[in-house]
């Protein structure tokens, strides 16, 4: 058991979009999921959509999508970034590219992205629509979440 994470206690959150359709048009915006289903620690706010560690750990991280279209060039791309004292985003941590299309019919594509990545304490993860015009879908059916695997003392590489 890890005494460290036991005396920190749990660390997690999940969240998805209130919404149930959310349409995503501008390329490079974070999206800001405003509904909790879980925010142990209060690391996410939902006005920003920023995660911020609480402390030097491993944190499982994942993004879960479904994209509607009836474009046969319709897509969304969605990155998981990690950002450094509110400095630009280093770039993606894990990536989510949703597309479907089948001929005068509307139809969903789902997919998911996970990482596991070593945080220092108040680095901060988004998650990113770098590209593609079109409508994900909201409630349950895209999420973001994230947990406390392991705490470690000083910041690793």
């Amino acid at each position: 058991m890890d005494k460290r994470k036991e005396a920190l206690g749990i660390v997690g959150f999940c969240v998805e979009f209130s919404k149930n359709l959310v349409t995503v048009t501008e390329p490079g915006a974070i999206l800001i999921f405003d509904r909790v289903i879980s925010n142990v620690k209060r690391c996410y706010d939902t006005s920003t959509g920023i995660f911020t560690a609480p402390c030097n750990g491993q944190f499982a991280l994942y993004i879960s999508g479904v994209a509607i279209t009836n474009d046969e060039n319709g897509y969304v791309d969605l990155t998981i970034e990690r950002k450094k004292n509110n400095s630009r985003p280093f770039g993606p941590i894990a990536r989510v590219y949703l597309k479907a299309y089948f001929g005068d019919f509307m139809l969903g594509c789902q997919g998911c992205g996970s990482a596991r990545v070593k945080l220092e304490r108040g680095e901060q993860i988004i998650v990113r629509h770098t590209r593609g015009d079109h409508v994900l879908k909201g409630g349950r059916h895209t999420r973001f979440s994230g947990v406390l695997e392991h705490v470690y003392d000083d910041p690793q590489p």
